[in-house]
């Protein structure tokens, strides 16, 4: 499992954002195959600049994407100074 983590974060690092969507407010989901259906959650600050924001599994899928977009939104406000 960690392996396929680390592989897919090497890979979103060089520009390779594999399977992903977006899930609203700013929020990508990426899909890491392997035994579990683990999820990665970030948002782009341009073009070059990948945010993780947190990482889950499909069985905790809807809350872990509230939780990507309270913290996208954490980041957003803090990046402007709000």
């Amino acid at each position: 499992m960690t392996k396929r983590v680390t592989e897919a974060l090497y890979r979103m690092e060089r520009g390779n954002l594999g399977d992903h969507k977006s899930v609203g407010a700013g929020v990508m989901e990426r899909r890491v195959f392997g035994t579990l259906a683990l999820r990665l959650y970030f948002g782009m600050d341009g073009k070059d600049l990948v945010i993780l924001l947190i990482g889950g599994t499909k069985h905790k899928q809807d809350k872990d994407i509230e939780k990507a977009k309270a913290l996208w939104e954490a980041y957003q406000a803090e990046k402007s100074g709000k």
